[in-house]
């Protein structure tokens, strides 16, 4: 993508260009064009953020914002499809993570468990480290993921919490952009994998007196034993 077709006269010094909030470029001239990479974090999120900001601010010669401005809002469309990428097995996080789940990540996922956050990620964390450890002592079989879409929380207490709790599948969008679209996000992208979707919430904590339930399993042979599941 590319912002064109301004040429700034002797009066004004120059405009800059912002991206989503971002400083991307100051120009005297946009007649030739200013390329603009609209889909900065794409590969590496396919299903992120679709709607981008564009924001061009005026300066005169001696580089004084003067109030005049324009922008404008880009809505992107991500692939249908994603492909799965390798699996980095020296990386020191994800070692870390294998210590506290015997099959991470899980390459053949029975059910998702889905969780939308903004903020309040101190109880996603404990309600996460709750449900690894349920799995893991209590329904070892079950072949199971975690994905996790976050709208807004701020970006360094995100991705903390995404070094401590080994999730298959982050998203960390900068802006809040519903729970519905959060939703979709995961029961149509990152949960595809799963025969089974399981969405949580922040506070849900296992009570000790059922930790030992297999309520998962239970559930899916439920679901299993319907002619329709």
């Amino acid at each position: 993508a590319q912002v064109r077709g301004f040429t700034l006269g002797p009066a004004f010094g120059s405009i800059a260009v912002f991206l989503d909030g971002d400083h991307v470029a100051t120009v005297n001239s946009l007649a030739g064009g200013v390329p603009l990479i609209l889909d900065r974090d794409r590969a590496a999120h396919p299903f992120g953020v679709t709607w981008h900001r564009v924001q061009l601010d005026l300066y005169d010669a001696a580089g004084t914002r003067l109030g005049i401005g324009a922008s404008i809002k880009v809505r992107l469309v991500g692939p249908k499809a994603v492909s799965s990428g390798p699996f980095l097995g020296a990386d020191p996080i994800l070692e870390a993570h294998r210590s506290r789940r015997k099959r991470f990540p899980e390459r053949d996922p029975q059910v998702c468990f889905a969780f939308v956050s903004c903020g309040r990620l101190p109880l996603l964390q404990l309600t996460s480290r709750a449900l690894i450890s349920h799995m893991e002592t209590a329904e070892p079989t079950v072949r199971y993921e975690l994905a996790w879409v976050d709208q807004g929380s701020g970006t360094a207490d995100a991705r903390q919490l995404a070094d401590d709790i080994p999730m298959e599948h982050v998203l960390h969008w900068k802006l809040n952009y519903g729970l519905t679209y959060g939703l979709n996000t995961l029961l149509f992208a990152l949960c595809r994998r799963s025969r089974y979707v399981a969405t949580m919430e922040e506070d849900w904590l296992w009570m000790e007196a059922k930790m030992g339930v297999p309520a998962v399993r239970m559930a899916m042979d439920v679901l299993a034993a319907d002619s329709g599941a």
